[in-house]
């Protein structure tokens, strides 16, 4: 799914969650099959927050392995 897709269906999903007064975590599969039929069992992975932050890898990013790059270059030019 594309992101511009993706970020629609989870600004609904949030916006029924704040609705009915629950989590993006406490959600059933089914109850979130209602808003795309890509959601899979895999999904309680997904939603773990340093699964999440892990998959996040993009350079500049914020997931651990951008992070550390970062961290390394700015020591890198700190000890110049």
């Amino acid at each position: 799914m594309p992101f511009r897709q993706a970020h629609k269906v989870v600004g609904k999903i949030v916006g029924y969650c704040i609705e009915k007064s629950c989590s993006l975590q406490t959600m059933s599969l089914s109850q979130l099959k209602e808003f795309s039929e890509l959601f899979d069992n895999d999904i309680a992975v997904v939603l773990q927050w340093d699964t999440a932050i892990l998959h996040r890898d993009v350079e500049g990013g914020t997931g651990g392995s951008s992070v550390l790059h970062q961290i390394a270059l700015a020591k890198t030019l700190l000890n110049q």
